[in-house]
């Protein structure tokens, strides 16, 4: 199984729509959005596709009642951080990356944002993602991950 994992998307529809098709392309069966979309709208973009859909709120998300309403139906917004159980490994979602040294070893894989900056790092038995940012409006590269949940390999692939 593949996982598509985005963040920091603050509204760039081009380059969500470029991600999304990239993640379909590749066969992602999830796509976990790790915060600040921004506007309710760029979850329509989202929808076109058939993914199922996990995702946390980020600090620049302040139209949450409008995201969660846009989700309704494709997947799931949740306060960060939010941990579940895909695949029989334990995930942490998260926007920012607080006490995340405390969370290592607790979940398997751990997600986050907020940084913009790419990171792929195994601590322990935790795998931990920060697929940098989308949008590309702080360093001018936008980037995703794919995780493959069949040897836990991750690549980043900017947009």
């Amino acid at each position: 199984m593949k996982i598509g994992i985005i963040s920091d998307t603050h509204d760039h529809r081009n380059y969500v729509k470029k991600a999304m098709e990239i993640f379909s392309n590749e066969g992602c069966s999830w796509v976990l959005h790790a915060g600040d979309y921004v506007a309710p709208f760029i979850i329509e973009d989202m929808k076109k596709f058939k993914f199922s859909f996990i995702g946390v709120f980020g600090n620049n998300d302040g139209e949450k009642e409008g995201l969660i309403n846009a989700v309704s139906g494709f997947g799931q917004i949740e306060p960060s951080p939010y941990s579940f159980i895909l695949n029989d490994k334990k995930f942490l979602l998260m926007h920012k990356p607080l006490k995340l040294e405390e969370k290592i070893g607790e979940y398997q894989i751990i997600i986050y944002g907020h940084t913009h900056k790419r990171l792929v790092e195994k601590k322990g038995n935790s795998l931990i993602i920060n697929p940098g940012e989308a949008c590309g409006w702080l360093f001018n590269q936008p980037s995703i991950a794919i995780l493959d949940m069949e040897n836990e390999e991750v690549i980043i692939i900017e947009l």
